[in-house]
């Protein structure tokens, strides 16, 4: 709402996509702390993948990666209990994990594989950078570029694919997406279209 009121050339027909809407909730709430602010909760988000746990001990860090820390508690960004660290919203850590999927874009695809990409918090990052991919790009030439760099053949390459088709679902405009990709879709006899309907109905519907 407070970009929205300070935007003023927003008209009715544009499109507010999530990673928009990221990119303003992090300036205003984590960047406005410090660089280091933001780095720490990209660490601490990684931690968290690696480890599949909520939470990480306050001894996995040096003293000078620490530093940013208080104000961070002080932001209610970060809980403390017990000498372990804990985010106060997931969001944060989807997010902060979204922004090192973005930051390693010239080197993506060996950055991704080196991830544990059955851990259902790199999913959504990747789902996310899938998302981010569509919304900069009006001809998805980078979504592509990344989508055919994959290999259905190969377990992890796979599961990166899936997360694109996904982030076509949860984009703010879908329809323009589908119209970009159609060619890509159509071919072989819908085999693609066909992959993408299934991750449709297995993540964006409901059982009767």
């Amino acid at each position: 709402a407070y970009n929205l009121s300070r935007t003023s050339n927003i008209t009715e027909s544009d499109y507010i996509g999530e990673s928009t809407i990221i990119d303003w909730i992090w300036k205003k709430e984590i960047d406005s702390l410090g660089s280091q602010s933001s780095r720490f909760i990209q660490s601490f988000s990684e931690k968290q993948a690696q480890k599949l746990s909520t939470s990480i001990p306050v001894s996995d860090f040096s003293i000078s990666e620490l530093s940013p820390l208080d104000k961070l508690k002080e932001s209610k960004v970060f809980i403390e209990i017990e000498d372990r660290l804990y985010l106060t919203h997931d969001l944060f850590g989807d997010w902060a994990r979204y922004k090192l999927i973005r930051a390693n874009k010239g080197n993506l695809k060996p950055f991704l594989l080196s991830k544990d990409l059955f851990s259902p918090l790199w999913c959504k990052a990747v789902r996310l950078y899938g998302i981010y991919l569509l919304e900069n790009n009006n001809d998805a030439s980078e979504w592509l570029t990344l989508f055919n760099s994959l290999e259905i053949s190969e377990s992890n390459e796979k599961i990166i694919q899936d997360l694109l088709l996904e982030s076509i679902i949860f984009s703010v405009d879908i329809f323009s997406h589908l119209t970009v990709l159609w060619d890509l879709f159509n071919q072989n006899n819908g085999e693609l279209f066909n992959r993408f309907l299934g991750q449709f109905l297995l993540k964006a519907t409901l059982p009767n």
